[in-house]
């Protein structure tokens, strides 16, 4: 790490170098075909072929909503709230939602799983009941996965739970000069069986260290470049 940058800034700037990974990796959970490649293209300002609209329209607003992520970040205006949780899902969820702009005014329901989230009525209570749990916690890690945990089984929206859920999470990690935690290709059908396992049992132990791991893989791999880079410039 540069002797000029602090922890935070230093985390930052590695999350904004891996911003189309991060939006790769999210877009790809949600079935979209674009691959990493085309979505380098994409936030470059170049169009790609063969693809729907919305395909690409998803690339684009999980673009915007890392990209706010960042700013609520660096300008030390992240908190957990209700309303920045509705900012954040708004960014995701536009033209995918039946409505966005406010937690979920009717049930919804989770393909292939037995359980139903709780009534719309009571989600004021329940964020605010996560928030106490995640302010019970004694570290960022636990505190952020907790986070990504409750939020994604009350489902407070009627779309992008998930995402909102990885981006209040990693809010709170890059908040507290952690690396963010992201779910690449090859972990995700191990990502899906914890969440329905999470959704069915409300036993959140098996998921919250999946995403721990999946930290300590960012922190391996950073590191592995970093050493690849100083080993380039010695030779150079």
């Amino acid at each position: 790490m540069s002797n000029q940058l602090t922890q935070d800034q230093y985390v930052l700037l590695t999350a904004k170098r891996a911003l189309a990974d991060l939006v790769h990796n999210m877009s790809s959970a949600e079935g979209n075909p674009i691959t990493i490649t085309e979505v380098v293209t994409l936030l470059d300002g170049i169009t790609v072929g063969g693809h729907k609209v919305s395909d690409q329209n998803q690339v684009f607003r999980l673009d915007s909503a890392w990209t706010e992520l960042f700013r609520l970040v660096e300008s030390d205006q992240f908190e957990l709230t209700k309303r920045i949780a509705i900012g954040l899902n708004e960014l995701v969820a536009t033209d995918e939602a039946p409505k966005v702009g406010a937690f979920r005014d009717d049930q919804v329901g989770i393909q292939g799983v037995e359980y139903i989230p709780p009534h719309h009525a009571t989600l004021d209570r329940k964020f605010n009941e996560m928030l106490e749990d995640v302010n019970q916690r004694h570290t960022a890690l636990e505190r952020a996965v907790t986070c990504f945990t409750i939020c994604a089984r009350n489902q407070f929206f009627f779309d992008g739970n998930k995402r909102t859920s990885q981006l209040l999470m990693n809010s709170i990690l890059l908040s507290n000069g952690q690396h963010v935690i992201t779910i690449p290709a090859k972990d995700r059908n191990q990502y899906f069986y914890l969440l329905k396992k999470l959704y069915d049992s409300n036993d959140s132990r098996r998921l919250a260290q999946f995403l721990r791991d999946r930290q300590l893989d960012k922190i391996m791999k950073v590191r592995e470049r970093e050493q690849h880079e100083q080993d380039r410039k010695n030779r150079d």
